[in-house]
């Protein structure tokens, strides 16, 4: 890949995961993916209403975009609201949480891929 190829922009992420993951595929790895793919539907859909792009939520991993940090800061409080009104019919063994980090600084992008951040 040439340096060319490459574009550089000052952008907000938000790097989540599924607290206790693990656990949860262990016990029902069924009801887990179903779960989480209700909430992957409902995660996008914050994302998006919050200006965000969602980069890749595979497994219990989760990377968004935003253009400013005001934007993501909304959008994690937003995602965690939709996780409670989610985990409000489950058991609290099964709930669903994320743990979340905001990093914003200079990203590379290859097209629509990440890859690399400072």
């Amino acid at each position: 890949m040439s340096e060319q190829q490459l574009k550089r922009r000052l952008a907000a992420l938000i790097s989540a995961d599924v607290v206790g993951y693990s656990r949860l595929m262990t016990d029902d790895e069924i009801d887990t993916v179903r779960s989480l793919t209700i909430c992957r539907k409902r995660v996008e859909e914050v994302v998006e209403q919050n200006g965000g792009r969602l980069v890749d939520f595979v497994g219990d991993n989760m990377l968004a975009e935003f253009p400013n940090t005001l934007d993501a800061v909304n959008c994690a409080n937003q995602i965690h609201q939709c996780l409670f009104e989610l985990n409000a019919n489950l058991s609290k063994h099964r709930h669903i949480n994320f743990r979340i980090g905001i990093h914003i600084g200079d990203i590379m992008t290859d097209g629509e891929r990440i890859e690399f951040s400072v």
